[in-house]
């Protein structure tokens, strides 16, 4: 409940400075939130003690919860 609002709330931030159209700067804050939000803290704490399969399911997972 507190990292939704604080990504959308530093999104929000991240919008108003940059001058770009809006479907690029839409992907590229689809791609920070899913390394910043996801992938990052996937890959230091689990993925090294997980099966493959798994990690690749918890990745798509995080990429379509965080894009």
């Amino acid at each position: 409940m507190i990292r939704g609002p604080l990504f959308g709330l530093g999104s929000l931030f991240v919008v108003r400075m940059v001058d770009l159209p809006r479907r690029r700067i839409a992907v590229w804050l689809g791609i920070l939130l899913f390394i910043v939000g996801g992938l990052g803290p996937y890959l230091e704490l689990t993925f090294r003690t997980m099966p493959i399969g798994f990690n690749l399911a918890t990745l798509t997972e995080v990429l379509f919860q965080n894009f």
